[in-house]
């Protein structure tokens, strides 16, 4: 598991349905996550909906 810190910039590619998460881990329940590219950072990540600030529009993946 890596972390991001607060106000990393994203590219969020798209989102999926996986676990269930709940505060206090998480900022409101959601099974949403994103599948984003960290610029500095190769590769894919996913992050829990309610962890990604200013959200855009992307499809499923």
């Amino acid at each position: 598991m890596n972390y991001l810190r607060n106000g990393q910039a994203v590219h969020m590619d798209c989102w999926t349905t996986g676990e269930l998460v709940s505060p206090p881990n998480s900022n409101y329940t959601s099974d949403r996550w994103f599948k984003v590219q960290v610029p500095e950072v190769s590769g894919h990540y996913y992050v829990h909906s309610s962890l990604v600030s200013r959200q855009t529009s992307v499809g499923g993946c």
